[in-house]
C-alpha cells in the first residue's frame, strides 16, 4: 500500500509519456508494473481495468487524457476507401496495430499502443490520431473480415431464384404453404407439409445473399417465368427468412 503510494506521487510528478505512465496515476502502480511485463503495450489498458475493477471506457479517456489523444471507444467497421487513403493494405494496417476511419470526410487512424506510432509524422500530415483499446479494434477488423467473406460468397439473384424454385415446388408436392429459410440454422430451410416437418440444407452464401435482398420494412416480390411457380414473395422475421408462392393457373405442378 505505502509503496504504491510512493509510486503513484513519483508518477504524479512526472509528465506522462507512455500508457504504463498514465495508468500508474490511474490504477495502482505495482497492477501496472506487473501487468506491463508480460502483456502487449495495446492491450494493457484493457488487462488493468480488468485487473483494477474499472470500467475500460472510462480508463481508456483518462490515458487519452494524460496522455494529449482523443479516444474513439468504438471505432467503426474500416471502409475499403479509408484502407485505399492509408496507403496500406488491411494486412499491413493490422501488422502496424492501425485502423483507419472516415467520418464525415473526414480521415482518422485508431491505434491502441503509442509507442508504436510516429505521432509527430501523423500530425505533422493533419492526420488526427485517435486513442483506443486493441479489443475494440481487432472487434472492428473481425466485422471487415466478416463483411468481406459476404460479398465474395455473394450469389447472383437468378442463381437464388433457381435454388428456391426447386425448393418452392418440392415443398408445394408436399403441401406445404410457407418454407422458412435459416432455421433453424442459417445453413437451412424447413417446411411443414402432409408427411410432417421437412427440412433440408443450403450453402450459406445462399442465405447471405438472400438476407441482402430481403429487407424487414419491405418484402421482397420475385416475378419468375417459371412454368409453374408465377411469383415468390420473402419476408424476414429477425434472422429467419419466410418464403410463400403463387402458382400458376395452368400449372401441372401437382398438390
Amino acid at each position: 500500500m505505502l509503496l504504491d503510494a510512493f509510486y503513484r506521487m513519483r508518477y504524479q510528478l512526472k509528465t506522462p509519456v507512455s500508457v504504463v505512465d498514465a495508468l500508474s496515476r490511474i490504477a495502482p502502480p505495482s497492477i501496472v508494473r506487473r501487468v506491463a511485463k508480460s502483456t502487449p503495450a495495446g492491450q494493457l489498458i484493457e488487462r488493468v481495468s480488468d485487473l483494477s475493477g474499472d470500467e475500460s471506457d472510462r480508463v481508456l479517456g483518462k490515458v487519452g487524457a494524460l496522455l494529449g489523444y482523443s479516444v474513439l471507444a468504438r471505432p467503426s467497421c474500416p471502409t475499403q476507401q479509408a484502407i485505399d487513403l492509408s496507403g496500406y493494405s488491411a494486412n499491413q494496417l493490422r501488422c502496424l496495430g492501425l485502423l483507419p476511419q472516415i467520418d464525415k470526410s473526414s480521415y482518422k487512424l485508431v491505434f491502441s499502443d503509442p509507442s508504436a506510432i510516429d505521432r509527430a509524422t501523423y500530425e505533422s500530415q493533419g492526420i488526427p490520431l485517435l486513442l483506443s483499446t486493441d479489443m475494440a479494434i481487432q472487434a472492428a477488423w473481425k466485422e471487415y473480415d466478416g463483411l468481406k467473406l459476404s460479398s465474395q460468397m455473394r450469389v447472383s439473384e437468378e442463381t437464388l431464384k433457381a435454388v428456391f424454385v426447386e425448393i418452392l415446388s418440392h415443398a408445394h408436392r408436399e403441401g406445404a404453404k410457407e418454407v422458412f429459410v435459416g432455421a433453424p440454422t442459417r445453413s437451412n430451410y424447413e417446411f411443414i407439409g402432409r408427411a410432417g416437418k421437412h427440412r433440408g440444407s443450403i450453402h450459406l452464401s445462399i442465405y447471405l445473399s438472400l438476407c441482402e435482398l430481403v429487407q424487414p420494412s419491405q418484402p421482397l416480390v420475385w416475378a419468375l417465368d417459371d412454368e409453374n411457380i408465377e411469383s415468390i414473395v420473402a419476408g424476414v422475421a429477425q434472422d429467419v427468412i419466410c418464403l410463400r408462392w403463387n402458382v400458376r393457373a395452368l400449372s401441372m405442378l401437382g398438390t
